[in-house]
C-alpha cells in the first residue's frame, strides 16, 4: 500500500510539471540600427557582438511558450544595459562591466501565450549611446509570477558595440596564400597596426582555426600597446603538419588579429587564410 501511495504521488508530481508553460527567448536579438557583427574571443567576452549605430535604436526579441500549458498570468520582462570598460591590465585584460552601473532599464508586460505560440517583444528607443561595449540582459518573468516547467532559461545575455567617430589603421600584407608540407614553419602574412594621432591602440588578441592540425603564432604575441602616432608590424608564422589528402576536405589555416583602441571605443579585426598543399 505504501509503494502504491508513493507511485501515485510521483505520478501526480510528473503530471503537474508536464502541464506547465515555459517562457523562453527564440533566436537572436535584432537591432533596428545594426551595422555589422563580429566575434570577440578571450577578452572578457567569448561571443558574437553586434555593432549598432550611435543613433537611437530598438531591440527586438522573439518569445515563445514551449511548455504544455497556456500562459494566462500577468508577468514582467526587463531589459537592462550595462556599460563595459576595456582594461589593458595583466591578469585582467579585456572588457568588464562597471559595478552597479546601468545606463538603460525598461520593463514591459509580457504577452499571453498559448502552447507553442510565438510573439515579438520590443524595447526602446534606446540612446543615443556613447561609443563602447555594452552588456545587454533580457530577463523574462522577473517577478516569478508564472509557474514554469523550467525556471532556468528566462535570462539571455548579449553584447553590442557602438563605434567611435575616430579611427586607426589595421592592414595586412599576404606574402603567401598557399604552402606545401615541406615548408614547416614559415611566415605567410604581416599585419600592420597604426595607432591614432592622439590615442594608443592595443594589439589585443590573435586566434586561428586550422583544419588538419597545423598551428599559427604571431611575433610579437599579444598583448602589445602601440603608442599614439606609432605603428607595429606583426608577423604571422604557421607551422605546417604533414598529412595525407582526405577526399572533400579542404586543408587551411585562418588567422585573425584583433586590435582595440585605448578607450575600448574602436575594435578592428583582420584575417588571413592560408591553404596547405595535400600529399597524395
Amino acid at each position: 500500500m505504501k509503494n502504491l501511495v508513493l507511485s501515485f504521488l510521483s505520478l501526480t508530481i510528473l503530471l503537474t510539471l508536464s502541464c506547465q508553460p515555459n517562457l523562453t527567448g527564440v533566436g537572436e536579438k535584432t537591432y533596428s540600427q545594426q551595422l555589422d557583427k563580429i566575434m570577440v574571443e578571450q577578452l572578457g567576452i567569448n561571443d558574437s557582438v553586434d555593432i549598432v549605430s550611435p543613433t537611437a535604436f530598438e531591440v527586438r526579441r522573439n518569445l515563445t511558450n514551449n511548455g504544455n500549458a497556456d500562459v494566462n498570468t500577468a508577468y514582467v520582462i526587463r531589459e537592462r544595459i550595462q556599460p563595459m570598460v576595456f582594461k589593458a591590465i595583466v591578469g585582467n585584460y579585456g572588457f568588464d562591466t562597471i559595478p552597479n552601473a546601468i545606463i538603460y532599464e525598461e520593463t514591459i508586460s509580457g504577452p499571453q501565450l498559448t502552447t507553442s505560440q510565438l510573439d515579438s517583444i520590443i524595447f526602446g528607443p534606446i540612446g543615443p549611446l556613447t561609443c563602447g561595449m555594452y552588456k545587454e540582459t533580457i530577463s523574462i518573468d522577473t517577478l516569478n509570477t508564472v509557474s514554469e516547467s523550467n525556471e532556468f532559461d528566462n535570462e539571455s545575455i548579449h553584447y553590442f558595440f557602438v563605434p567611435s567617430t575616430q579611427n586607426f589603421g589595421l592592414t595586412k600584407n599576404e606574402l603567401l596564400t598557399g604552402v606545401p608540407h615541406s615548408d614547416g614553419s614559415i611566415t605567410t602574412t604581416t599585419f600592420t597596426i597604426t595607432a591614432g594621432t592622439n590615442f594608443s591602440v592595443d594589439y589585443a588578441h590573435f586566434s586561428y582555426v586550422a583544419t588538419e592540425g597545423s598551428t599559427a603564432v604571431t611575433f610579437p604575441p599579444p598583448p602589445v600597446t602601440i603608442a599614439a602616432g606609432a605603428s607595429l608590424t606583426i608577423r604571422m608564422e604557421i607551422k605546417v603538419i604533414e598529412h595525407t589528402f582526405s577526399s572533400g576536405f579542404e586543408s587551411s589555416i585562418n588567422g585573425k588579429v584583433t586590435a582595440i583602441s585605448e578607450d575600448g571605443c574602436i575594435i578592428k579585426q583582420e584575417s588571413a587564410k592560408i591553404y596547405v598543399e595535400h600529399k597524395n
